[in-house]
Formats: structure tokens, sequence, C-alpha cells
């Protein structure tokens, strides 16, 4: 009887870690994204120019995750997409160079370098899109987080805001 009493107490004492084990994962997994803030899309600043209409857009303010108590840094790569409205569908028609800068949980990203071209933006500096036609027109951006050491590894892809915008600040229209 003592046998068996054991081996129910050890099922018990196994269930119980193998049930804090998951929420543990479950928690780690559904950590909020590290800071940030997407850059915006400035529709009243069209500025025509000889080649087609710019369509102004702003790089994000990006930091590291906070993972340990120690100051993080995590390399940080950007891409800023442009999207046509066409009948009632969003479609891709420019996705933007991939800028790659180094966050630190305390400090944003200042200075990110185009990895095709090698140029440097500040983060302040807006980023430029030509359009050749009337339309609607709306801006994603893709945020990559590179995992580095216990610093975890994130992303996100999301619509910015679009200033004066049509339906809620969600979109362009360039007439």
């Amino acid at each position: 009887m003592h046998l068996t009493t054991t081996r129910r107490r050890i099922a018990s004492v196994a269930a119980t870690l193998a049930t804090g084990i998951a929420l543990l994962a479950t928690a780690a997994s559904a950590q909020a994204l590290p800071r940030h803030s997407l850059g915006n899309t400035e529709c009243s600043m069209i500025e025509h120019t000889g080649y087609g209409v710019g369509l102004p857009t702003y790089l994000p303010q990006v930091y590291a995750a906070d993972a340990t108590r120690y100051r993080d840094l995590q390399w940080v790569d950007v891409r800023t997409d442009v999207y046509e409205l066409q009948g009632s569908n969003w479609v891709q028609i420019i996705e933007g160079d991939t800028y790659q800068g180094l966050a630190a949980d305390d400090n944003a990203v200042q200075s990110f370098q185009n990895l095709r071209t090698g140029a440097r933006n500040l983060l302040y500096q807006r980023l430029q899109f030509i359009l050749y036609r009337n339309g609607g027109y709306r801006v994603a951006q893709s945020i990559r987080w590179h995992r580095n050491g216990a610093v975890p590894a994130d992303s996100t892809y999301r619509w910015v805001n679009h200033y004066p915008g049509m339906q809620n600040s969600s979109w362009c229209l360039i007439r």
C-alpha cells in the first residue's frame, strides 16, 4: 500500500510540474512586442515632382526588448511597403528597402542603415515613395527584432496612420 501512495504522489507532482511548464510557455509566447511606435504617412504633404507624386513616410521609433535586468541591445530590421486600392482589395505595389539599426531597451534606434544602398537615415527623416497615378494608397511597416542572447526575436507587420487620411486615418486619397 505504501508503494501505491508514493506512485500517486509522484504522478500528482509530475502533473503539477507539467501544468506549470505549460503555463510558463503560454505566458512567454503571449508577451507583448518590444516597445515601438510606428511611423506615419502624411497625406496632406503630398509633394508633386517632375516624376510623380511623393508620399512622405517616417521610420518607426523602435526599442529593444527589456528581457534582462541589464541594458539589452538588439538589431532591428524595418521595411515600409505601399499598397494601392484596386477594386475592393489592397494590392502591394512597392516593397520598400530594409533598414537596420541597433536598439537598446532604454534608447530607440536613432540611425538606420539601408541594407541595399548602405545609406543612413536618421529616425526623423522621411522616406519618399513616388506614385504615378491617382488613387487610394495605404502604407504598412514591418519590424523584426533579431535574437541576441537572452533577448528574444519578435516581429510585427501593421498599417501606419495616415494624416489626414480617409476612414479613420487608414489610407490616403491622391487626386
